[in-house]
């Protein structure tokens, strides 16, 4: 009897670490936080960004709200429960209805813990400071755009990187990819 509950246990451990294993790669490791613009600073490293907005950021959007990824014009699909209610923006505000900012905020994108890349939020006319690159703009009710001006950046630009496509596209969320 001692060995079969012996057995028993195993399995049932076994079966415990494969589940804990496979939760890892869930849509839910992609995750969108806004933070106010003036709390992110340019000498903080990508893990100090990251652990700064998991702690102190508004988590806006993750993986599982995610409906479709366009590659070719990084346009991002919510599904309609992910956004009950959206904010409002007028040419003074600027930002984005869609994560309820306005362009004092900035945007985080995390995978699995780590940054990929922040940017900002459309420009309005009361705020005369360059947008942050890459910068969100809504596209619809349910939508936005990763939008990236190179007059404005600098550096290359980090909307195409192979993580974000590979996430995506390993989840079944790209609905255009661009070869």
């Amino acid at each position: 009897m001692k060995r079969i509950s012996r057995i028993f246990l195993c399995a049932l451990t076994s079966a415990l670490l494969l589940c804990v294993s496979c939760s890892v790669q869930k849509k839910d490791s992609l995750r969108f936080y806004v933070v106010s613009r003036s709390q992110l600073s340019a000498s903080m490293s990508a893990s100090e960004t990251a652990k700064f907005v998991r702690e102190n950021g508004r988590l806006a959007f993750d993986g599982d709200d995610i409906e479709g990824y366009n590659w070719q014009t990084h346009t991002v699909f919510l599904k309609e429960e992910a956004v009950p209610s959206v904010g409002i923006v007028t040419p003074e505000s600027g930002g984005s209805a869609v994560f309820k900012s306005d362009d004092t905020y900035a945007f985080v994108l995390l995978l699995d813990g780590n940054m990929l890349y922040y940017g900002g939020f459309k420009s309005g006319v009361k705020n005369p400071d360059v947008p942050l690159q890459p910068s969100v703009e809504d596209s619809g009710r349910y939508s936005f755009q990763i939008t990236f001006d190179g007059k404005y950046a600098t550096g290359n630009d980090p909307r195409s990187d192979n993580r974000l496509y590979e996430f995506l596209n390993s989840q079944g969320l790209l609905s255009s990819k661009t070869e």
